[in-house]
């Protein structure tokens, strides 16, 4: 078993295995590709410390990073669900399936299709959605770029040096994007702006040879082109996530810890409800849902075998912080990052699970929770960090200040719930 399992290798999910395997996380990495759309983009000009690159070139060097680091790397492998099995993720793909600890969905984005007639029929036959991949294709020929945004605007640019003529043909009334692209595709006589139009069909032979318009006036226009880029946006590659919550756009919704609804389930990059589609963007999501997944692992109760040993004790690694409670006796060696755990404190007679569980209540409007104090032995005050209402799959925390009464008040309405609280002084979670 692994303790975690990052589906897709773009800005996000690089970045989140960097941070992993830098953790000593036991690491799998499942990916189509390596680099996602960041090796799509012709020229970037706004990634912090280089001036310009091309995508192709950081998704290189973004690779050469990740492989720098001992973890495990599958690529060519689709995804076909990740769910919850137990305490553990079941990651079911076409060559077989793997468990973990915890998941990281950084799966990006999937080129929007136009659905225009013949689109389906010329795919790979001089329909692309990919300029950067395709382009040095058409050279010399007549193009249409669809598409009305930065994607477009991009493509666009790249064929400059590539095309004969490129027609930039789009839905509403004007572009929207960066300027500078904007005024660079204007000033160049190769380029031709169709705004207030619409492409209506695709024709050819065993190629493309033409498209066909509608503009803003009804009229119908046919242009003889070899190429056709489609660059109208694209959908969030979310097939992965199966019951993780999402918004009205298909986006995986996440907090501000990439935590989805379901504990243990994070997600990072293009594929969130997180605004703003930006390299730069995706790879500190993939820092914070990495760092998340890695205390959801370490803080968790495993429970673990020893040879000897009395139940309650806690160990604690000297090398990541990881903290366990020993539940069972049994064989073997308490081991973590190569090395073995140091006896952190014995369980004492009055603080025995017993009289720290929570204890649940059921209220008009709710759940009240007591967790119980844990006193430090030198101040009279409680070290509960927050507590945590478990209900219907969903997580509800309450942060809690050493002055507060250890009980919080939720106001849900799930029928069947537990509470855990996580405790500063001792470093471990207790649950009920």
């Amino acid at each position: 078993m692994h303790d975690l399992i990052i589906v897709g290798a773009g800005p996000a999910g690089i970045t989140a295995a960097i941070y992993a395997a830098r953790m000593k996380l036991k690491t799998l990495v499942l990916t189509k590709n390596i680099g996602g759309q960041a090796a799509w983009s012709g020229g970037i000009g706004n990634y912090t410390g280089f001036q310009y690159i091309t995508g192709l070139e950081l998704a290189g060097k973004f690779e050469e990073h990740m492989r720098g680091f001992d973890l495990e790397l599958r690529e060519g492998v689709e995804v076909e669900c990740v769910e919850r099995d137990g305490e553990h993720f079941s990651v079911k793909t076409k060559d077989g399936q793997y468990t973990s600890k915890a998941v990281i969905l950084a799966s990006g984005r999937m080129p929007r299709q136009l659905n225009a007639k013949g689109e389906e029929g010329y795919k790979n036959h001089g329909v692309s959605y990919c300029a950067t991949c395709d382009g040095p294709l058409f050279q010399g020929k007549d193009v249409v770029v669809v598409g009305g945004g930065n994607s477009a605007l991009d493509a666009a640019v790249q064929l400059l040096n590539i095309a004969n003529r490129i027609y930039l043909v789009n839905n509403t009334d004007h572009i929207i994007g960066d300027q500078l692209m904007i005024e660079t595709l204007k000033s160049s006589p190769k380029v031709e702006i169709r705004n207030k139009t619409e492409l209506r069909e695709i024709f050819g032979d065993n190629f493309v040879r033409g498209v066909r318009l509608l503009t803003d006036k009804s009229k119908e226009e046919t242009l003889p082109v070899e190429g056709v880029f489609v660059e109208i946006g694209s959908l969030p590659a979310k097939e992965p996530a199966c019951k993780a919550k999402t918004n009205e756009y298909g986006e995986i919704v996440v907090n501000g810890r990439c935590e989805t609804d379901i504990p243990g389930l994070f997600a990072a990059g293009d594929v969130t409800s997180v605004p703003e589609k930006q390299i730069i963007v995706a790879c500190g999501q993939g820092c914070i849902a990495s760092l998340s997944a890695f205390k959801y692992v370490s803080r968790k109760m495993f429970k673990v075998d020893l040879m000897t040993g009395q139940k309650g004790q806690v160990y604690r690694c000297s090398v990541c912080g990881n903290v366990v409670e020993l539940v069972y006796v049994g064989g073997g060696t308490l081991v973590c990052c190569g090395k073995t755990m140091e006896l952190l404190m014995e369980k004492s007679e009055d603080q025995g699970q017993e009289k720290h569980v929570p204890v649940i209540e059921k209220t008009a409007s709710g759940y009240r929770v007591n967790v119980g104090s844990v006193p430090h032995p030198m101040e009279d005050k409680h070290y509960i960090a927050f507590i945590e209402l478990v209900g219907d799959g969903r997580v509800y925390r309450q942060y809690l200040k050493p002055a507060d009464k250890p009980v919080a008040e939720f106001t849900i309405s799930a029928s069947d719930v537990t509470a855990r609280e996580y405790c500063n002084l001792h470093g471990l979670w207790r649950s009920k």
